[in-house]
């Protein structure tokens, strides 16, 4: 390497001072002051470069600049040294001649030894006086090493160069010092000399300083798969002669000796990932720190599946091609290789990778092992080479080796072409050449478009073994008319919920039955893109050759499709391989839809919240080249739950964490339709589950002691048992949810729901609430029961009111109407009360009153305004009395004639009614009043039921008395009714 030394003088300006003339010592006293602080100046730019380096950077250039030294980093930016004024710096090289010269002046002395043959590498040079460590002596040819490798110096502040012929450093007349950049390997010495002839030196590197190095798990630049470290090789072959081989004309010789290289080129990662890994060296050293001798070529940029040729790597990886070793004394070198692999021990030698730069050596952890192999008999496959341009030089590519292991065997090969007859013609046809001594090959002329030429690929191992004419494989080199650049379209991120919909296979774009285990009756949901992507753009840009290309490739469904993404564990190679088969798409003219695919039968499923990309490749089914690329970001999130929570007819939602069920008397049990609650999970109203049914799961567990230790059947019996075990029926005996009737309104149900998309995605919490399921009663839980007035004010006779059902509101829990009393219809006949309740919804013998309950038969408190009991029937003060019938006089006075209450019907006045008694002096009096047909005939209209409240005459006018009845259903949950009755004054 040739070395550039660049001065930017530092006590060059002293040296000028002290020998002018001084016209005062306040003159020399600046002097000296002002050299302190350029002194001090270029000391604190030298810790900035220290910085620098510390912080990673490292040197892409430095040059000269006025006085000072000028360097720029990797980044770009740059610094600058100003050096003391006073001097011109110097730049010190080694001309093309082989002698010094000094800004550009040769000084006539040569730089090489007096031998002019040195060795590897020259003998450091000496110490010169100003303490300079001299840089390496030049390179020269292969031969002595001897005392001729001396450096540069500086003597008394000037340049002084070896002189060979005098045996002694020559004093030259260039003044040196100050801040001096020496070039060397893999960087500049920056050395700052002060005045007192102390140095500082920094070595700035000219790229990234490797600081750690891994080698990747397998090789795979040599093999499809995965080949570990573990079973590494490291092979030999011995040749026990010279052997000619090569091609004629220019053939080579592999000499006598026994060969060994490792099985393999190793890829490794090094970092700061600016490395230039091509400067170091490396080596394989055991554990013993002994250089196993394997040998590896200079280092290669590795990006993708191209090696570079550029000495920077994107992505910090590089390759390290496999080297061959030779030993000329076959029977030393067996042993020597035994000793280095402990190949006879059984604890064989740990091997490390070292890479070794100047006085630095890094080093992988001894993880690594190599087993000594010696080869033996090698086949070798190779690819046939498709869509070769005209001009370019390709090289034959490997497809298998057999014993893989020893591919690295093949030392050299040469290319010939197949001697039949039919190829020697295609190759003048087509200007077919074999360049580059044997090893490649290129088409020279047009004609060679849609057409081939056999090629035979012989080699020769490291044994001496030659492979060569019929013997050696041969493969096929096709040149082809070549398509334009490819095209590709990145469409819109797709990032929606995966929200997919049950199919059968007719449905489906793709029957991925090969990837579906059905065992267990998996069923496939797929989710299809609403919006049709469009290709338009893309097929605007080809060309009508390329169209048709295109068209002739979708239909031949020479289509390749590429699946990256996953995460941790799930972003394998063949995960995303299987993922691909879950894939489907369609395209019709200028658009393209695709169809995701899920099932619990699938070997793997999409990650939800990562983020795929599908590419979409359509290949020319001839060429197999590219035509276009369809790329599709997509990233899927929580699927929307199709099974939600519904009010039925007798199952309502109070809240997300609540469940009221009201269901039918059957025996002693309360039976409740649960299915209702979920009606959304039946395609058809009961009749036919979703899909989506079988992943709703219910897990049931009691707050409380339930009657015999029954819940109800489905969370006892059917304990984690998915929604579609809850089967509808029209019988509320065949309901699968009950419990004892004595337990209803009291008792509460804890259900844990769980849910999992189409099998696959678990919901989250708030999708899927857990809930307490309460069995309640439609009159313990009715809306409203309640009066239309706040008071009824009484008879001021004989202290009465009359109430009938329009004088209430009565409102069920499911919000319907509810009546207390018989009715009547519009043509005059009695409406039953049952029938009245049936028709809104009101079962009275299975979910509401008993058949036979009357309002006047509950039980009744009264109280007075401040809530005190004054009156009550367990102690006689409400008496309950009876409706009978009353008879009207010729001179219109009323007889009741039977019953505490008569209805009578005066023919006279064409009315009808009901007459009391006389009130109790101290008893509330309630009769229930039935309904009374209407009198078709005499022209009476019908009377509806009711319920008539007589005062005592001990009320007075100023307190009003509610009357509390306790209203009763068939589970014997109550409901309290209240009236508020004040005596007319």
């Amino acid at each position: 390497m040739r070395k550039k030394y660049l001065s930017a003088l530092l006590f060059g300006a002293l040296l000028v001072a002290s020998t002018g003339t001084f016209t005062s010592c306040k003159d020399y006293d600046d002097d000296i002051s002002n050299l302190q602080t350029q002194i001090n100046d270029v000391k604190t730019a030298i810790s900035e470069l220290q910085a620098k380096v510390d912080g990673g950077k490292y040197v892409t250039d430095v040059v000269k600049e006025g006085d000072g030294i000028k360097i720029t980093w990797n980044d770009n930016s740059s610094s600058v040294i100003e050096t003391i004024k006073g001097a011109d710096g110097t730049i010190v090289t080694i001309g093309e001649n082989g002698n010094w010269f000094i800004d550009g002046e040769d000084q006539g002395i040569s730089a090489k030894g007096e031998k002019g043959d040195k060795g590897d590498k020259g003998d450091q040079g000496e110490q010169g006086p100003a303490g300079e460590q001299g840089p390496a002596g030049p390179q020269g040819p292969q031969g002595e090493a001897g005392a001729d490798g001396h450096d540069v110096q500086i003597i008394d502040g000037y340049w002084a160069i070896w002189d060979a012929e005098k045996g002694d450093y020559v004093k030259t007349q260039s003044l040196a010092g100050g801040v001096i950049a020496v070039e060397t390997d893999g960087g500049y010495n920056f050395t700052i000399t002060d005045a007192n002839g102390e140095q500082q030196t920094i070595f700035v590197p000219t790229s990234a300083t490797m600081g750690y190095i891994d080698i990747l798990d397998y090789d795979q630049v040599n093999y499809a798969y995965p080949t570990y470290l573990s079973n590494m090789k490291a092979l030999y072959g011995i040749n026990e002669k010279d052997v000619t081989y090569g091609p004629t004309g220019s053939q080579k010789t592999l000499a006598k000796g026994l060969y060994m290289t490792l099985d393999r080129d190793l890829m490794v990662v090094v970092n700061p990932q600016g490395t230039d890994a091509s400067d170091y060296a490396f080596n394989l050293m055991n554990s013993a720190n002994q250089d196993t001798e394997l040998k590896f070529k200079e280092a290669v940029p590795y990006e993708g599946d191209a090696l570079l040729s550029r000495a920077t790597s994107a992505n910090g990886i590089w390759v390290l091609p496999h080297d061959f070793t030779r030993y000329e004394n076959i029977e030393e070198a067996r042993t020597k290789n035994y000793l280095l692999f402990k190949e006879n021990d059984e604890n064989a030698y740990a091997l490390s990778l070292t890479a070794s730069l100047n006085n630095t050596t890094v080093k992988t952890p001894y993880d690594l092992k190599a087993e000594l192999k010696k080869i033996g008999a090698v086949n070798v496959g190779l690819y046939n080479l498709e869509n070769c341009a005209v001009n370019v030089e390709y090289a034959p590519s490997i497809k298998w080796t057999s014993p893989t292991q020893d591919a690295a065997a093949v030392y050299d090969y040469w290319l010939t072409f197949e001697q039949s007859a039919d190829n020697l013609k295609a190759v003048q046809l087509y200007g077919a050449e074999i360049v580059n001594d044997g090893h490649s090959f290129k088409y020279t002329r047009e004609t060679g478009v849609n057409n081939y030429v056999k090629l035979v690929y012989n080699y020769i191992l490291m044994d001496g073994t030659v492979v060569q004419g019929d013997k050696a494989p041969q493969f096929t080199v096709y040149m082809r008319e070549e398509m334009a650049v490819a095209k590709d379209t990145v469409l819109a991120r797709l990032n929606v919920p995966l929200d997919a919909k049950y199919i059968d296979k007719t449905d489906k774009f793709l029957t991925p039955i090969g990837y579906l285990n059905e065992a267990n009756g998996a069923k496939v949901f797929a989710y299809d893109t609403n919006d049709t992507y469009k290709l338009t753009d893309l097929l605007a840009s080809m060309s009508d050759v390329e169209k048709a290309v295109w068209k002739s490739a979708l239909a031949s469904n020479s289509v390749e499709i590429n699946l990256i993404g996953g995460e941790g564990d799930n972003n394998q190679t063949w995960i995303n391989n299987y993922l691909s088969h879950n894939i489907a798409y369609t395209i019709d003219g200028e658009d393209i839809k695709f169809q995701f695919c899920v099932s619990n039968g699938y070997n793997w499923n999409f990650m939800l919240n990562n983020a795929y990309q599908l590419t979409l490749t359509v290949n020319d089914e001839d060429t197999e080249t590219p035509v276009a690329s369809i790329v599709l970001p997509f990233e899927f999130t929580q699927p929307t739950l199709d099974i939600t929570r519904e009010n039925g007819e007798k199952a309502i939602w109070t809240s997300d964490t609540e469940l009221r069920l009201y269901g039918d008397k059957v025996g002693n049990y309360m039976y409740a339709p649960l299915f209702e609650a979920f009606t959304t999970a039946y395609e058809k109203e009961y009749s036919k589950f979703i899909p989506n049914a079988e992943y709703y799961v219910l897990k049931g567990n009691p707050k409380y002691n339930i009657y015999d230790g029954e819940i109800m059947d489905y969370t006892y019996d059917k304990l984690n048992a998915p929604l579609t075990e809850i089967a509808y029926s029209s019988k509320a005996e065949e309901w699968e949810t009950y419990i004892h009737k004595g337990d209803v309104n009291s008792s509460e149900i804890e259900i844990f729901a769980e849910y999992n998309f189409y099998g696959v995605y678990p919901a989250t919490e708030e999708q899927v609430k857990d809930f307490t399921l309460v069995f309640a009663s439609l009159l313990g839980d009715a809306k409203e029961v309640k009066t239309k007035a706040s008071e009824y004010i009484s008879n001021n006779v004989t202290r009465e009111v009359i109430l009938k059902d329009t004088d209430f509101t009565l409102t069920d829990a499911l919000g319907n109407p509810f009546y207390l009393f018989d009715g009547i219809t519009a043509d005059g006949n009695i409406d039953p009360r049952d029938e009245m309740n049936q028709r809104q919804g009101f079962e009275e013998d299975t979910e509401g009153f008993a058949r036979n309950f009357v309002l006047a038969n509950a039980n009744i408190t009264a109280v007075d305004k401040n809530g005190k009991t004054i009156f009550d029937k367990a102690n006689d003060g409400i008496i309950v009395g009876t409706a009978g019938t009353a008879v009207v006089g010729p001179d219109g006075s009323i007889t009741i004639t039977q019953g505490y209450a008569g209805f009578y019907e005066n023919l006279y006045t064409k009315t009808n009614g009901w007459a009391v008694s006389g009130p109790y002096e101290d008893k509330v009096v309630v009769v229930n009043l039935p309904a009374k047909q209407a009198n078709k005939k005499e022209g009476l209209p019908a009377v509806p039921g009711g319920i008539m409240i007589q005062l005592p005459n001990n009320i007075g006018t100023t307190e009003p008395i509610t009357l509390k009845f306790e209203l009763v259903d068939v589970f014997g949950v109550t409901k309290t009714l209240s009236v508020t009755v004040k005596a007319a004054k």
